[in-house]
């Protein structure tokens, strides 16, 4: 069972295989504490204390309404839970609650831990005990290195200690703690657990997970990682990632990866990748730009004209010269037999801050968060190219056939044509228009979000859920996307790659753009739960008309009729409706239903 921060409890009952979730009578989805007393399941939230009796089906409030819950523990029939500055208790399932706070700091209760008739909790002052018959909480802090205590746990006379410096034990009584941090690299420790023979389990912020058992902590990430990813690469069957621990790079589509980084010497501070013919190129954020004729196996930095101390944010081949966009927002050119960098800015203000390049035939674009889209043809100075685009606060952006599409912070994603800029916004069936990445592979655009991706096959004109990619947590970023032969690769902050076959992209299910289509009708829109369709009269042998939320959801299968009224009851929010005609789904219109 696992809980998040914005959508509730999920259950496994295939070891983690698949997930569901199970949130029936859950009232809050930010769920930051799960506990589990004999057949009884208990989650606290930002809004209280729920219970669940059976396996997660349903859910009920059992009180502390308005209380933030951090942590959750039992003693016979009494339930403990940890608040901020507060530990509250109940000894009749919730039906009354009571405090026991008294030598407790006021802040946050992050842990709660019984052993024998003691109760100890883990707080950002340090560790508190009582006994649980008694009143009073008395600090156990000696010799511990860290007083912000993110978890405890307990052995059978030892107490172990997650803080956020380290790793901590102590025998139980009395309690006096000691530093055990050999191989365990001391940065943030969140979790800790005891498994089978005595074997302690410890999670540590971007590094993973570690064991130990009598000996020192070892790495044990086999098919785990938290790495921030900062820029990813695919091509054929080579995949390459940069992340905070440096470059790593797959020779057989991501079944093992190597770290790459000789003569990298900015390795953990790589801000994008390019390649050329055979050639590698690395951007960085201190030390300019790396090339690599081996895939990774060697670096050396190509950086003659390039101001120092200059992050590079992207790179772009065009023209046959390699282009750097930079961090004050200039840009340079070299050509590739002779490195010699030299300014091409003419034409741009000052003081930009460049996102990214995207390229076609004859075009080289410039990405800026703030300023919008500027362009280059062979042989001009800088021009900008903004007519149209209501969001210049651009984060990512790509050509595909005629067309440029820009992802905006917040704005969605919006496309122009190459030869002319007429940017109109193409968010139709995006459940997120805060955009952190775009994509292209063949015919599809893809767009990432937080929390997913979305895939458009005609142009923009409609976008769905790809059906993979489904395990990316909601709270995670997706500003990478790459393609191999194969398969779709994201990168995420602090949860480093996933990948996902592309047979699983919906093929050819929007294929095929129609003008008469693209004019159906919805009256109102905005509707108040009825409105009416109309569909022209051109568009033969339509199959179904489907009501779908904006993740894709059915809602209603309605009637074939090219006139109809629709009453969608209570549902509110966003929503889309689909005419699938025999060739496939003609067009996609969205609705708004308040």
């Amino acid at each position: 069972m696992a809980g998040t921060a914005d959508r509730g409890i999920y259950v496994s009952t295939d070891a983690g295989a698949t997930w569901q979730q199970r949130n029936n009578g859950l009232q809050n989805m930010d769920v930051q504490a799960l506990f589990a007393d004999g057949s009884s399941l208990f989650a606290g939230t930002s809004d209280g204390l729920f219970v669940s009796y059976d396996a997660g089906t349903s859910w009920s409030s059992i009180g502390l309404q308005s209380k933030t819950i951090h942590s959750i523990a039992a003693w016979g029939d009494t339930i403990f839970v940890g608040a901020t500055g507060a530990v509250f208790f109940t000894e009749d399932a919730g039906a009354s609650w009571a405090t026991t706070s008294s030598g407790l700091p006021a802040s946050q209760i992050n842990t709660l831990l019984v052993s024998g008739d003691t109760l100890f909790t883990g707080t950002e002052d340090g560790v508190f005990l009582k006994k649980i018959s008694e009143p009073a909480w008395f600090p156990a802090n000696t010799n511990l290195g860290n007083l912000h205590v993110n978890t405890l746990a307990s052995g059978a006379s030892t107490l172990f200690a997650a803080t956020d410096q380290g790793f901590f034990t102590s025998a139980k009584n009395p309690v006096s703690w000691a530093a055990v941090n050999d191989g365990l690299e001391t940065d943030t420790v969140n979790a800790v657990t005891i498994i089978h023979d005595g074997i302690v389990l410890a999670g540590v912020q971007h590094k993973g997970i570690f064991s130990k058992g009598t000996d020192s902590w070892t790495e044990d990430n086999v098919g785990f990682n938290s790495l921030n990813t900062y820029a990813l690469y695919a091509n054929g069957s080579l995949i390459i990632g940069a992340t905070n621990t440096g470059v790593y790079v797959s020779r057989d589509l991501a079944a093992n990866y190597i770290s790459s980084n000789a003569g990298l010497t900015d390795s953990l501070n790589v801000t994008s990748f390019l390649f050329v013919g055979t050639t590698l190129y690395a951007g960085t954020k201190y030390e300019g730009v790396f090339m690599s004729a081996d895939t990774g196996i060697s670096w050396v930095a190509i950086n003659t004209g390039l101001p120092a101390s200059l992050a590079i944010n992207a790179l772009a081949f065009f023209d046959n010269a390699l282009y750097a966009g930079l961090s004050d927002g200039s840009v340079y050119k070299t050509a590739l037999g002779s490195i010699n960098w030299g300014d091409v800015t003419i034409g741009l203000p000052t003081g930009l801050s460049v996102s990214g390049f995207a390229t076609s035939a004859n075009a080289l674009f410039l990405a800026t968060d703030g300023s919008g889209v500027f362009v280059k043809s062979v042989g001009d100075d800088w021009e900008t190219f903004n007519t149209g685009l209501l969001n210049k606060m651009v984060r990512a952006m790509v050509v595909l056939k005629d067309k440029v599409y820009a992802g905006t912070a917040g704005g969605g994603v919006f496309s122009s044509t190459i030869d002319n800029p007429d940017w109109k916004a193409v968010n139709a069936g995006l459940p997120d228009l805060d955009i952190f990445s775009l994509g292209v592979d063949g015919d599809y655009l893809l767009a990432g979000y937080k929390g997913g991706v979305y895939a458009s096959s005609n142009e923009g004109v409609f976008w769905q859920s790809p059906n993979i990619l489904l395990h990316i947590p909601p709270y995670a970023k997706v500003n990478s996307i790459a393609f191999s032969d194969t398969r779709v690769f994201i990168g995420t902050p602090a949860n480093s790659f996933y990948s996902n076959s592309k047979n699983e992209l919906p093929a050819g299910l929007f294929a095929g753009r129609n003008a008469a289509g693209e004019n159906i009708l919805i009256y109102p829109n905005p509707a108040k739960g009825v409105f009416s369709i109309k569909i022209p009269s051109d568009v033969a042998q339509i199959e179904s008309v489907l009501l779908l939320d904006n993740s894709g959801k059915l809602i209603q299968t309605l009637s074939n009729k090219k006139e109809q009224i629709v009453d969608v009851g209570d549902f509110k929010g966003g929503a889309i409706i689909q005419v699938i005609s025999k060739g496939g789904t003609i067009a996609g219109r969205k609705v708004i239903i308040k």
